[in-house]
């Protein structure tokens, strides 16, 4: 069964999306905007694993310069999924640009 997330923890992890880095604030905003009410429970688990890397490894994870195995010592398919959707986001927000 699928549980998500209460309005006060959602408010709270889309403030935290909220970065110093520019090219990384503007992603997860638009990332945001578009899918994080989408999530599964644990892909919002897995990203506020990676809300808690500094903004260059956060940055470095997405675009695929550094591995997950590397910065969390792990990799899951729940890690895999969110990143995924990430890049599609962003690479979609390319195209349309």
């Amino acid at each position: 069964m699928e549980t998500y997330l209460s309005d006060l923890e959602f408010r709270k992890t889309k403030w935290r999306l909220r970065r110093g880095l520019l090219e990384l604030d503007l992603l997860l905003e638009h990332f945001a905007e578009k899918s994080l009410s989408q999530l599964s429970m644990h892909e919002i688990l897995q990203l506020n694993h990676c809300l808690d890397l500094s903004d260059n490894d956060f940055l470095d994870l997405i675009i695929k310069k550094k591995s997950a195995e590397i910065l969390f010592g792990f990799n899951t398919n729940d890690l895999q999924s969110l990143l995924k959707k990430i890049r599609d986001d962003m690479r979609q927000r390319e195209r349309n640009d």
